[in-house]
């Protein structure tokens, strides 16, 4: 165990050794609820507590239902776009094409800021 209580994590490539048993073979008491009517927390697979293991797929569903709304406000507004710049078609399908090209980028370098300075486990 680490000192916050949670499992030791291996290096990258390396397995860690199994550790030999406690001496005492009996399992800790569970701790009492803080409160008789509130559900106990879950642990998910870092071992962080969680009440609501749901709000995480919630989160990207919302995202990913923003995006599409985006993306078709964009399109919808083409032909405006198309009168307003007195443009053909073919030159303004160029704005969707770059909407998606830099929603896209963005996404890949924020996910990975997140990786880097996300929650640590």
């Amino acid at each position: 165990m680490g000192t916050s209580g949670r499992p030791a994590r291996a290096p990258l490539g390396r397995a860690l050794k199994p550790r030999p048993a406690p001496a005492s073979s009996a399992p800790a008491p569970a701790p009492a609820p803080d409160h008789p009517h509130r559900k106990p927390a879950t642990r998910d697979q870092g071992g962080i507590a969680t009440t609501h293991p749901g709000l995480g797929l919630a989160v990207v569903m919302l995202g990913v239902l923003i995006t599409a709304v985006d993306t078709t406000i964009v399109v919808l507004a083409l032909p405006e776009i198309e009168r307003g710049l007195h443009v053909a078609l073919n030159s303004v399908i160029w704005v969707v094409i770059g909407y998606l090209l830099v929603i896209t980028l963005l996404a890949t370098q924020v996910g990975r800021l997140g990786d880097m300075f996300g929650r640590v486990r």
